[in-house]
C-alpha cells in the first residue's frame, strides 16, 4: 500500500498503486479488507476522506479523481464543470471544502485546489496555489495541520531503483515546505 487516510470514525484507508485497489481497516482490525478489488482502478495514489465519512476521494495518477461511495463501494469518475488538469496527482487532501493536489505529474509540477460543490460530487472552480517552486525537484505527500499544507519538495523517485540509489546518484537533503492554505 502507498497512500494512507483516517475517516472520521477511526476508520483507516490505503491505497494500492500497483495493484488497483483501495484497502480499509475499522477501528480494531488486525488487517486490512478490499473496499475496491485490485485491478479496478490504475494507479491510486492520495486519498481523501469526506467530512461525514461517506466519500472517499482517491487520485488515480492516470485517470484523474475518482469517487467512492463508502456505503456501497461504487467507484465512480469525479466530474468537473470547470476545465482542469485532473491526472497527474500524487497527494490529495480535504480542506474547506476544496481538494488539495499535489500535481507531480503535469508540466509544470503544481499544488491545486480544486473547489467541491455543496454536495461533494463535482469540481466546480479550480485555482493553483504554487506552481514550479524553484526549491522543488518533485513535490510528494504530506499532511494538513493548523490551515497549511507542510509537503515533501524534494522526492527523489529518480535517484532510487527499487529503494536503493542509483549507481553515480547521491542522495540530497529532504526539504519540507509549509503552504497556507487560504480559503476561496
Amino acid at each position: 500500500v502507498s497512500d494512507l487516510a483516517a475517516g472520521p470514525d477511526g476508520t483507516g484507508y490505503a491505497s494500492d498503486p500497483e495493484g488497483g485497489g483501495i484497502y480499509r481497516a475499522a477501528p480494531g482490525a488486525t488487517e486490512l479488507s478490499a473496499l475496491v478489488p485490485p485491478g479496478t482502478l490504475r494507479s491510486p495514489q492520495g486519498l481523501a476522506v469526506s467530512a461525514d465519512g461517506t466519500r472517499l476521494y482517491v487520485s488515480d495518477y492516470r485517470y484523474g479523481l475518482a469517487m467512492i461511495d463508502l456505503p456501497s463501494g461504487a467507484v465512480t469518475r469525479l466530474a468537473s464543470d470547470v476545465p482542469a488538469a485532473l491526472d497527474g496527482v500524487d497527494g490529495l487532501w480535504l480542506h474547506d471544502g476544496e481538494l488539495i493536489a499535489v500535481q507531480n505529474g503535469t508540466s509544470p509540477m503544481r499544488i491545486s485546489a480544486f473547489a467541491l460543490s455543496e454536495e461533494g460530487t463535482r469540481i466546480i472552480g479550480h485555482r493553483v496555489l504554487e506552481q514550479a517552486h524553484p526549491d522543488w525537484t518533485e513535490p510528494l505527500g504530506g499532511s494538513l495541520a493548523r490551515g497549511a499544507l507542510y509537503y515533501v519538495a524534494t522526492g527523489q523517485w529518480d535517484r532510487y531503483d527499487k529503494g536503493s540509489l542509483r549507481e553515480g546518484v547521491t542522495a540530497i537533503p529532504t526539504v519540507i515546505r509549509r503552504l497556507p492554505l487560504a480559503g476561496r
